[in-house]
């Protein structure tokens, strides 16, 4: 309806301007008729409610527009806020998305670590063996050592003791047979006397 309005306005402006025009380029002095006609021409009463709905248009118009503007400023307000939620759930989607691949990748390192650990143990334990029969094979090898070089030292021992019994004995027949030599010098010195 308000395009009709402005049609029929701007047929009017024309039609007023065509008329101004023709009376000045024609060189007539007479006055310029009036835009408000009387009552007794015809469409009067169309033109009243004409210029009477265009007031209320122009007067209702500019609280539109501040109205329109304000809310146009909300819907703004309103979308920017829309697009930075959007933009943060997008970002939190893909965070979770991420997070499930992240949690997915701990359960297999978890996996892998226990597995691990399953294994250390196993070797720990192995290893705990093989310390204890290496412990055990070095007990004895010092053990034999020790009673091989107890019995060395044992019949070396033996063998001084042998030996020192012989030079004892040798030393003793020495000694004796000195003394026996010693006692028949002197008996012939006796007997040489």
């Amino acid at each position: 309806m308000l395009s009709g309005l402005k049609n029929f306005y701007s047929k009017s402006v024309d039609f007023i301007k065509q008329a101004e025009s023709s009376f000045s380029s024609k060189g007539q002095s007479a006055a310029v008729p009036t835009i408000a006609p009387e009552k007794t021409h015809p469409g009067y009463y169309l033109v009243e409610r004409y210029e009477r709905t265009w007031g209320e248009v122009a007067e209702n118009s500019a609280a539109l527009a501040s109205k329109v503007s304000a809310e146009d400023a909300n819907v703004k307000k309103f979308s920017d806020r829309c697009s930075e939620i959007q933009a943060n759930w997008s970002s939190l989607q893909g965070e979770l998305g991420a997070l499930d691949g992240t949690l997915k990748f701990v359960a297999v390192v978890r996996a892998d670590m226990e597995s691990m650990c399953a294994e250390l143990k196993v070797l720990d334990e192995a290893l705990d063996g093989h310390i204890q029969a290496k412990e055990e094979r070095d007990m004895y090898k010092w053990k034999a050592s020790i009673e091989h070089n107890t019995m060395q030292f044992e019949a070396g021992r033996q063998a001084d003791l042998g030996q020192m019994e012989k030079n004892l004995k040798a030393e003793k027949l020495r000694q004796e047979k000195l003394k026996k030599a010693d006692e028949d010098r002197i008996l012939r010195e006796i007997e040489a006397r």
